[in-house]
């Protein structure tokens, strides 16, 4: 009967927890000089049962995460009572947040992430609560780098798209239907190596080996024959 109680207690408990949500995750980032300050939003639909709230980050060799803060609701009110901590444990970094009296909608957590390898891993903060819908809009992520430096995004792969709308910088804007954990770039060796004239060199290299396949199948009794 004891074991019966517990199980149901548990059940109840997650049922509770299953109904919290996240709506939307809104994310920028900024790189100079090898470090990119990452402003993290959440939007979120709690339960008036929970109390504490956890984020996790993966922690990548090479990509250091520092001054961790943490607001809700955009209130600086709000965010003076509240209480977190960051702790590196077992290859992750753990934000627990305590949550204040009022209706929690909104975490905005703010860091820093220094890197100087070519291969740029940008861990995100993310959560186990389930995505209130599976939308193309639902993960939003805008990264900036000045115009003098340059990236290619190797993942997430998203509905991707890329402008210089920011007076001096160059931006990389994409939407995915889930929650990234992490995002993965390549700092190219200069600006004229951009995404843009890689394609090319991989286009019309593509080209001039069709040309010779259409030259060859054209003059192949030739070649075979003299």
């Amino acid at each position: 009967m004891r074991w019966l109680l517990i199980i149901l207690g548990l059940i109840i408990s997650n049922g509770l927890f299953a109904q919290s949500k996240i709506d939307q995750v809104a994310i920028e980032a900024k790189t100079i000089d090898g470090i990119f300050y990452v402003t993290e939003k959440l939007h979120v639909s709690l339960m008036d049962t929970v109390t504490v709230l956890n984020l996790k980050s993966i922690n990548f060799s090479g990509s250091e995460i520092s001054k961790v803060i943490v607001q809700v609701n955009d209130d600086q009110r709000l965010a003076t009572d509240l209480s977190y901590e960051l702790v590196n444990n077992e290859g992750l970094y753990h934000i627990k947040i305590g949550i204040p009296d009022a209706k929690l909608r909104v975490i905005q957590v703010s860091y820093l992430v220094t890197t100087k390898q070519k291969e740029v891993y940008l861990p995100l903060f993310f959560t186990d609560l389930a995505a209130a819908a599976s939308e193309n809009d639902f993960f939003n992520m805008l990264i900036s780098y000045p115009e003098n430096e340059s990236f290619y995004l190797h993942f997430p792969a998203g509905n991707l798209v890329r402008s210089n709308e920011i007076s001096g910088y160059e931006t990389i804007q994409f939407n995915l239907p889930a929650l990234a954990s992490v995002v993965r770039l390549e700092r190219l060796a200069s600006h004229t190596s951009s995404p843009f004239y890689i394609k090319a060199i991989d286009w019309a290299t593509a080209l001039l080996f069709i040309a010779i396949g259409i030259i060859i199948w054209f003059y192949r009794k030739k070649l075979i024959y003299g």
